[in-house]
């Protein structure tokens, strides 16, 4: 799955398997994020039903806006969205390298989606790219 973000910087999100496939109650989500002047790379561990999809269906949900910045943040980080709505809903996509609970570095890109189907078709892309096991 590949989003593009500002800056000409494109997302690339994976399923991998921090711990081999044979856990079905965790998935790893590869984040890369590159671009003319950027190329950074992190793994983040989920657990079953932690994904964003949840999160990006509630944008959908309320796709006539909201006030302030939601946020989803996985356990055990490595990536944050953050979204606001102007119009447009606006995803941050913050990617970092933690040790022992604190970010080490950061980097943050931003893309743009049209309010409602755009955030349903992106929560499906994110159901279909994780597969957890009915």
């Amino acid at each position: 799955m590949q989003i593009r973000a500002e800056g000409d910087v494109v997302l690339h999100l994976e399923k991998d398997y921090p711990w081999g496939p044979d856990d079905p109650a965790v998935a790893g989500l590869r984040v890369r994020a590159s671009g003319p002047s950027v190329q950074v790379d992190v793994q983040v561990v989920l657990l079953q039903g932690e994904g964003p999809s949840s999160f990006l269906r509630s944008l959908y949900e309320d796709f006539r806006g909201w006030d302030g910045e939601r946020t989803w943040n996985p356990h055990g980080g490595g990536l944050q969205i953050s979204a606001t709505h102007t119009g447009w809903v606006q995803l941050t996509w913050t990617l970092s390298h933690v040790v022992l609970g604190e970010p080490v570095w950061s980097f943050q890109a931003t893309s743009q989606h049209a309010a409602g189907e755009d955030m349903r078709r992106l929560a499906e892309v994110f159901d279909e790219t994780l597969d957890w096991p009915a």
